[in-house]
């Protein structure tokens, strides 16, 4: 939808320009948490409530637009010419209406959350607080964290260059800063000033019930990562910090679960619990393997993963619950022509990746796309590609206009989702005749018109019919 926004603005003349934000809150009616719940059972195990109709997310990225206008409903000072948020997904507002903007930047960054339109949701899309709520016996609601400043990281625009993205496997780094435009200045102050705290701080925010535990003298984190290579094993590890000077006994639970690209769980694919005791000012790293076959045929569109751990104190009745997303890195689809490509002659175009699994790769077939190509889209049907082969592949196409083409090429198979690659070829006019061969081809079409043109002999029956009178 944001890319039919982005194409009506300009094609009305409104500056118009694309953009992401990573770990951005999705809350239900527009106030600036986004609330997570969890329960305590009866043998202690913490276990996240993925079933309630209200629920809140954490979108791994989200995309919306800025539109350039002057706003002259509003007054000064948000009535300048600015950029304005325009989200083409539209959220509920605190009045359960539906929101998407335009927001004024200044707006946003201030924390003036009052300022039409829907100031107050795209803010909380950025700044939100994360309030994990933890459901009692009696069954009522208390809040045992509460994260700040988890949302809105890298928020990010195409850098305005004219210049198309040139984009590979494992991302080229110097091709990913020239196309990046880091906005984030733009709608945040810069993270851990005095000023960015203030502003935070300004929406009001209505008291929650908080959760009481004796102490909280264990410290529980799970260990970061980017992401993983597709078709390798990996770790979910979490660190157990006891920094009381008494023993803690602990239940731990780690999982790693698949998720969608707006952070809900699909399922889970592997999980493991211990309880332990830890000493005092002592440290334990606990593990839980994740293997090939745990995964594969589990995998939501973007190949997205979340490490989960959940933690309860026995002695002191703290509980931590932490989540950490994290990307199965597919392989890289390579392009290669080695020929000079001319407009309205085949060429081939060559394809190459390693299958990284342990398995062989079925129901395999190519898709290539390019504007100016005879076919919009071609596709090939290839044999299965064995486990840990490297693969190559060849498609002919044919070029109907003279001038660079960008094409893209999707491998398509069972056991894997998409696996794509990007290049660009350059497209000739066509070498140049010799006069005496453009004679002889001129002669030739003449002679093939004429064959065209000549009359064959027909029989001809002729049958007599009665008049009507």
């Amino acid at each position: 939808m944001y890319i039919f926004v982005h194409t009506v603005c300009r094609a009305v003349g409104i500056p118009c320009r694309t953009v992401t934000s990573y770990n951005s809150g999705s809350g239900i009616d527009g106030r600036l948490t986004v609330d997570c719940y969890y329960e305590l059972r009866e043998d202690g195990i913490i276990e996240e409530i993925n079933d309630l109709d209200d629920e809140d997310l954490i979108w791994n990225f989200h995309v919306w637009n800025d539109v350039w206008m002057k706003r002259i409903d509003l007054e000064n000072p948000y009535n300048e010419p600015e950029w304005q948020a325009l989200d083409a997904t539209p959220s509920i507002n605190g009045n359960g209406k539906l929101s998407c903007g335009p927001a004024p930047h200044y707006a946003v960054k201030n924390g003036h959350t009052e300022v039409n339109h829907d100031t107050g949701t795209i803010f909380a899309k950025i700044n939100a607080d994360i309030v994990q709520w933890l459901k009692l016996d009696m069954g009522e609601w208390t809040v045992f964290n509460v994260q700040s400043s988890r949302l809105g990281h890298s928020i990010s625009s195409k850098t305005p260059d004219g210049r198309p993205a040139q984009l590979t496997y494992k991302y080229n780094l110097s091709e990913m800063s020239r196309i990046r435009q880091d906005i984030t200045s733009d709608y945040k102050h810069k993270k851990g000033t005095q000023q960015e705290r203030d502003i935070v701080k300004r929406p009001p925010r209505k008291p929650r019930p908080m959760h009481h535990c004796k102490t909280k003298d264990v410290k529980f984190s799970l260990e970061d990562k980017e992401f993983e290579y597709f078709g390798d094993d990996f770790n979910v590890k979490a660190n157990v910090s006891n920094l009381s000077n008494e023993e803690r006994t602990v239940h731990v639970i780690l999982q790693c679960e698949n998720i969608h690209y707006n952070g809900k769980r699909h399922e889970i694919i592997k999980q493991r619990q211990w309880t332990i005791t830890i000493p005092p000012n002592e440290d334990n790293q606990l593990v839980l393997g994740v293997y090939e076959s745990d995964y594969l045929g589990k995998l939501t569109e973007h190949t997205c993963l979340r490490q989960v751990g959940y933690l309860n104190v026995q002695e002191t009745e703290q509980i931590e619950a932490s989540k950490l997303n994290f990307l199965l890195q597919k392989p890289h689809l390579e392009l290669q022509v080695e020929e000079t490509v001319y407009k309205n002659t085949n060429f081939a175009l060559k394809l190459f990746f390693k299958n990284p699994l342990h398995r062989s790769l079925s129901n395999c077939c190519v898709s290539v796309e390019g504007a100016g190509l005879e076919s919009m889209m071609f596709i090939r049907q290839f044999r299965n590609v064995a486990a840990q082969c490297e693969w190559t592949g060849v498609v002919n196409l044919m070029p109907v206009r003279s001038k660079s083409i960008d094409l893209s090429a999707t491998f398509h198979c069972k056991e894997m989702f998409d696996i794509i690659g990007f290049t660009t070829v350059k497209v000739e006019n066509g070498p140049k005749e010799e006069p005496e061969a453009e004679v002889r081809r001129s002669e030739q079409i003449n002679s093939d018109i004429s064959a065209s043109m000549t009359i064959p002999d027909i029989s001809v029956t002729t049958s007599h019919a009665t008049i009507p009178k």
